[in-house]
């Protein structure tokens, strides 16, 4: 797991070794890189770590025992599962098949050391347009982990991103990593600088699994800050207002200080619960601090279907619960109309272009 973005808080997990839990110990990096390291504890590196992102728990090959390991905290980029085999299943529901992942965002903070993780036999990287190529190959027959963690050294500048920049070829600045099994490429992943940001996104973390109306079902819902061209902006601290109107509640509000939330390398979470009565969802985010340059908000809807199983509830409280959610939904709805979000999105557009013309101005004064 690499220390993308420079990792403050430390992470606390428990470790799994002999069917035994012994005493929490921390992984970080830095100072507090091992905390504990007593009887059968074992503090790990974040190196060691190779997990899949929200995922709870994870086997770690460290050398010659597998560690189980239970995260407790994750508020940092997490690298996916770079361990599982790089022939395709298509009777497995999870992903599977060869991967490849950059796990650098190329922020002014990144390190000039660019890690990927890959199931793949060869994986080639390339620094900019008409950059250095990197090659790596796995060695054959090697003890450990069976996809070892690949580090490029001394790849990323953040100077030269500036330098293209101030160029004019934002485009250039990138890093493209392929992954290769009997000389074919066969997965590759891109990661571009984010630049000003200008939108929000927004989607549910449903696992493609249906919302069911039965009062009870509840799924996560992200924001997050981008730029024109969907980047994630990782380094921000704009805050987010999540609005409902339809058949759902917000698990959230003013009072308990989840509603607005604090953004969170780049994103910020909210649940969402179901009502009993199937229908549509509307969620809208936005940043609570309205100005010129914000970002433009975001919509998403969700279907919600009938529940298959009969609710057991008494029908007084049911229409009193359903009468409680409804006027909880109209207090907090306040979306604009179609037409006053169009009109904020041409005066997002025109800013912009006056950006341009001053940063125009300024090329052409140097």
């Amino acid at each position: 797991m690499p220390d993308e973005g420079g990792i403050r808080s430390l992470f606390a997990v428990f470790i799994v070794h002999r069917i035994v839990a012994p005493r929490a110990v921390v992984v970080g990096r830095g100072e507090g890189t091992v905390r504990v390291q007593q009887c059968d504890d074992i503090a790990l590196r974040v190196e060691d770590v190779v997990v899949e992102l929200r995922c709870l728990a994870v086997l770690v090959d460290h050398g010659e025992r597998l560690v189980a390991v239970v995260i407790d905290k994750l508020e940092r980029l997490i690298a996916p599962c770079s361990q599982r085999p790089a022939e395709p299943n298509k009777e497995l529901i999870a992903d599977n098949g060869p991967m490849i992942y950059i796990a650098n965002a190329m922020t002014p903070f990144s390190p000039k050391d660019v890690t990927i993780y890959s199931n793949c036999d060869e994986v080639r990287l390339t620094y900019c347009k008409g950059g250095k190529e990197y090659t790596y190959h796995k060695p054959a027959n090697e003890v450990g982990m069976p996809s070892p963690v690949i580090t490029f050294k001394d790849v990323f500048d953040v100077m030269y991103d500036k330098k293209l920049s101030r160029q004019k070829k934002q485009a250039d600045s990138y890093l493209l990593a392929e992954g290769l099994m009997d000389g074919k490429v066969v997965a590759t992943h891109k990661v571009t600088p984010t630049r000003r940001p200008s939108k929000l996104l927004l989607w549910a973390d449903d696992e493609k699994v249906q919302m069911k109306a039965d009062g009870s079902d509840i799924v996560t819902v992200i924001a997050a800050i981008a730029d024109e061209n969907g980047n994630i902006k990782r380094l921000n601290n704009y805050e987010v207002k999540f609005e409902i109107e339809g058949q759902g509640q917000l698990v959230a509000n003013e009072e308990t200080f989840t509603n607005p939330r604090p953004v969170l390398w780049g994103t910020a979470p909210m649940l969402v619960r179901s009502t009993t009565t199937p229908g549509e969802i509307k969620i809208r985010a936005s940043v609570v601090w309205q100005g010129k340059h914000t970002p433009v908000p975001a919509e998403l809807i969700i279907p919600t279907f009938p529940s298959e199983h009969t609710l057991v509830a008494d029908k007084d409280e049911l229409t009193q619960a359903q009468s409680a959610s409804k006027d909880a939904g109209n207090k907090i709805n306040t979306a604009p109309s179609d037409c006053e979000k169009r009109v904020l999105e041409l005066q997002q557009e025109l800013n912009r272009l006056k950006l341009k013309e001053v940063e125009k101005q300024q090329s052409d004064f140097e």
